[in-house]
């Protein structure tokens, strides 16, 4: 069965609006468009006569060069009325993205005239896209009060307002399930490893019966078996339990003479901003010692703590690989595991699991702060009819640990 969301977060423009009025404009220009093609050979001898004439408005462009939008004649039309009219006509407000007269400039100048017989050359841009739209009068006012008061550029709120409807907003946290369920041995699987890409390519989590420890990295679901051996995830695998982001780094720093996994969390908190913000965590290195485990497949009524009596301990040395993880505040205990939570992953896959102690001399990290949760509850009849009222904190502090000597 699929997850219903419970989505926390800033909100500041609708982007269902938004978005409906730019498919809107979509319609618009593929009519332009239509009308165009119709043209066809005569397009063709115009072109073989003439160097074709640069995109103005409404285009979108990359690095493989110009793609145009609707019908030449139209965008010529609408970026006059740009210029002619400050940007509006009829209540609307023409918007571009990038802001000012400069960008707009450089855009055209990176356009340049395609030669004869070479309409698919490609034209060296910038990295991205520049996408040009009109907004209704209230959008627009909305927008502006918005970007005054926050000091947001238009940009910067028109990406986030997209990302947020096509869920690829960065720093933005994803978690299946949460801790409680986990605790009382909900481990069915409500989603699959397949639908991971749609949250993010970096995470921790679980399979369905606790069928080994998970660990996405960039992009690629690799499950860590209680043996210790790793293997690429099954599309269709099912996950009950799984944290995960679109990772962008906001810091890079290196650590040394890390002598425990307590170390190692002593070394993160002071690059940490405080207490209350989740934060996801790559590191990457050569580790002296790496301690892991790895839970054994369990039966249905089977709780994590129970469950983790039966785990498998693996200890390597001398390995390269990643720790991959996040740390959640005190006050997330209900709904994830507290403190530090890293899996490990050996570069050459030849091992991974949950880590319970490291090792390493020197380590490279990168940090990703997460602003924003989106938390998706299952909604099969095992979460439905569990009870996750119980304080879960001992517990889930034991099962997580280091078992004592």
């Amino acid at each position: 069965m699929g997850a219903a969301v419970v989505q926390a977060h800033a909100g500041f423009l609708d982007a269902h609006q938004l978005l409906a009025e730019l498919a809107h404009q979509q319609a618009l220009l593929a009519i332009g468009h239509a009308e165009h093609r119709q043209k066809g050979q005569q397009r063709e001898q115009q072109r073989a006569q003439a160097p074709e004439k640069p995109v103005q408005a409404f285009g979108l462009s990359n690095g493989g060069g110009e793609q145009q939008l609707g019908n030449p004649e139209h965008q010529a039309e609408a970026t006059k009325g740009l210029h002619d009219r400050g940007g509006q006509q009829g209540g609307i407000q023409h918007l571009q993205t990038l802001s000012d007269k400069k960008t707009l400039e450089r855009n055209r100048q990176a356009s340049t005239p395609r030669s004869k017989g070479h309409h698919n050359a490609s034209v060296e841009r910038q990295a991205g896209h520049d996408l040009h739209l009109r907004l209704p009068q209230g959008h627009w006012q909305a927008l502006e009060r918005h970007c005054l008061q926050s000091g947001e550029s238009h940009s910067a709120v028109l990406r986030k307002a997209l990302a947020d409807y096509l869920d690829l907003e960065h720093h933005t946290l994803w978690q299946l399930s949460t801790s409680t369920a986990v605790v009382e041995g909900v481990f069915g699987g409500s989603l699959q490893v397949k639908d991971l890409a749609d949250h993010g390519d970096f995470g921790i989590g679980t399979f369905e019966q606790l069928d080994g420890e998970g660990i996405l990295l960039d992009g690629i679901c690799w499950q860590a078996r209680a043996d210790g051996s790793v293997c690429r995830a099954p599309a269709d695998e099912g996950i009950p339990f799984w944290v995960a982001t679109h990772f962008e780094a906001q810091q890079r720093f290196s650590l040394s003479g890390v002598d425990s996994i307590e170390a190692l969390g002593a070394q993160l908190d002071p690059k940490r901003p405080g207490a209350n913000l989740f934060v996801a965590i790559r590191i990457r290195g050569l580790f002296n010692e790496v301690l892991m485990r790895s839970v054994s497949k369990v039966p249905k009524g089977v709780g994590l703590l129970e469950a983790s009596q039966d785990q498998t301990m693996v200890r390597r040395n001398n390995i390269r690989g990643t720790l991959a993880g996040f740390w959640s505040p005190e006050h997330t205990t209900s709904l994830n595991i507290p403190g530090y939570h890293f899996h490990f992953l050996a570069d050459d896959h030849s091992s991974g699991g949950h880590v319970l102690d490291v090792q390493a001399a020197e380590l490279q990290v990168e940090l990703d702060l997460q602003s924003n949760l989106r938390l998706a509850l299952p909604q099969t009849k095992e979460f439905l009819e569990a009870d996750l009222s119980g304080d879960i904190a001992a517990t889930l502090h034991t099962a997580e640990s280091k078992p004592k000597d």
